[in-house]
Formats: C-alpha cells, sequence, structure tokens
C-alpha cells in the first residue's frame, strides 16, 4: 500500500540524483547492490513518483543514503523533498511490526521477589551459623574426594592470528565500501575515490565491495593480487591462524 503523494516527473531532486548517477557511469542495478535500496525505490525517487515507495516515510532514509553513494550532500538533497500528506507523518517500523511491550514491575511482583531475596539471605546466613559451629563436619568421603587431585588436563592454548594489511588501488572512478572486524570504515554508504587513489587497512576479517571491480586492485601485505573482478564485487579477506 502507498501514500498518496502524486506523481511528478520533473522533479528537480530526480534530475539531479539521476544526473549525477549517469556521471560516475553506474546504473541503477549498481547503485542498488551498494546502498542496499532496491532498483524499483531507487527509480521512483529519480522519477519524483513517492507514491511507488512502500511508504513515503521511507524517502527522507532513501534519498539520504542515494546521496551519500552519489557522494552529495544528504541534508541538502533531502530538503528537496516535496511536503508529504499528513496521513504519511507516522513512525513505522521496517518490517511493520509493533514496537516491543515493556515488563511492567507491579506492586504484588515487587513484594514477592523482596520476599524471595530475604529468604534467601536468611538461609545462606543461617548456614554460615551452622558451619561457624560444626568446622568438622565435612564427611571423611568428602575429604577424601577433595584431596585427590584433578586429572583434568589443561585446556591448550589458542593459536595467534596476525592482522593483515590489505591494500586497495583504484584506475578509475570507484565507489566502494569497506568493513573491517564487522565496523564500516566510510558509513553504510561508502565512498567514492578518484582515479589513482590509493588506501589501506588492517585488521584480521577485511570485506571490500567496489562498483567497478575491474578498476580495483588488490594486495595483501603487500603481496600483488590484482583486479577484483567485474562489475560489482564483493570480497572478503581473512587472516590465517
Amino acid at each position: 500500500m502507498t501514500d498518496g503523494v502524486g506523481p511528478a516527473a520533473d522533479s528537480p531532486l530526480g534530475t539531479l540524483l539521476r544526473s549525477r548517477r549517469l556521471d560516475l557511469g553506474a546504473t541503477l542495478a549498481q547503485a542498488s547492490a551498494a546502498t542496499r535500496v532496491r532498483v524499483a525505490n531507487l527509480a521512483a525517487i529519480e522519477d519524483g513518483e513517492f507514491d511507488r515507495l512502500p511508504a513515503f516515510v521511507y524517502a527522507r532514509g532513501y534519498v539520504r543514503t542515494y546521496s551519500r553513494y552519489l557522494g552529495l550532500d544528504p541534508d541538502e538533497m533531502v530538503l528537496m523533498l516535496p511536503v508529504p500528506p499528513a496521513h504519511a507523518r507516522r513512525s513505522l517500523a521496517l518490517d511493520g511490526s509493533q514496537p516491543n511491550a515493556r515488563l511492567t514491575l507491579t506492586t504484588p511482583v515487587a513484594v514477592a521477589l523482596a520476599v524471595a531475596l530475604l529468604a534467601g539471605a536468611f538461609g545462606y546466613y543461617a548456614w554460615r551459623q551452622i558451619e561457624s559451629v560444626n568446622p568438622g563436619s565435612t564427611s571423611p568421603a568428602a575429604a577424601r574426594a577433595l584431596a585427590v587431585p584433578s586429572t583434568t588436563p589443561l585446556p591448550s592454548p589458542s593459536p595467534i592470528r596476525h592482522a593483515i594489511v590489505v591494500g586497495v588501488r583504484v584506475t578509475d572512478t570507484v565507489w566502494l565500501n569497506v568493513i573491517v572486524d564487522g565496523k564500516a570504515q566510510y558509513s553504510d554508504s561508502g565512498h567514492v575515490f578518484q582515479p589513482g587513489a590509493e588506501v589501506s587497512f588492517q585488521g584480521f576479517d577485511i570485506k571490500i565491495t567496489s562498483g567497478k571491480a575491474a578498476a580495483t586492485f588488490i594486495t595483501i601485505d603487500d603481496r600483488p593480487i590484482g583486479a577484483m573482478g567485474n562489475g560489482v564485487v564483493t570480497r572478503e579477506y581473512k587472516a590465517s591462524q
């Protein structure tokens, strides 16, 4: 179901985004793979037909993500969005679910917890008092069991992993998204590099997505690996043990 924002084929925002994408030489499919926004939604934004989106409330997030990918100012692009209809100004979860209900601590529950805590504290206190009066109450069998040394072997030390250094060099205007040990290096929108740019990343698990794999060359610890491939490609480089 969509919100009623009518089509606007002459949308200045859509025209600007499409022009910038074409300047970068990227297709809608490549932009979708890089931003994780569906091709149909990106096309709707470029066409200015926001009623084709799942809901208008998603438009701001989509435009911000798309603008970062294209190297444009997200705040300026969002200001160019049309004013949404009143019924579209609502907060929705991405999966349409309702917020989780919170646990309410009522007075009867609080009293029951307090009683349980007091009972446990009293029991522990009584046990300590009995132990202090009869310190030799441990049975002979239990004493013998305590005296027998453990034969359980000690765990073997874990092998040491050494971090790797992955170098990246681009020979064309290339969009890259890099995640090192689970942490995005250029936020979720990645970064556009100009021809001749070189960067390097150090870590144990390095995942790189390139919008132009044929123009993206990789080295690992200064060892040339070559180009990443063709089209939009994601490669993962892991440190060996």
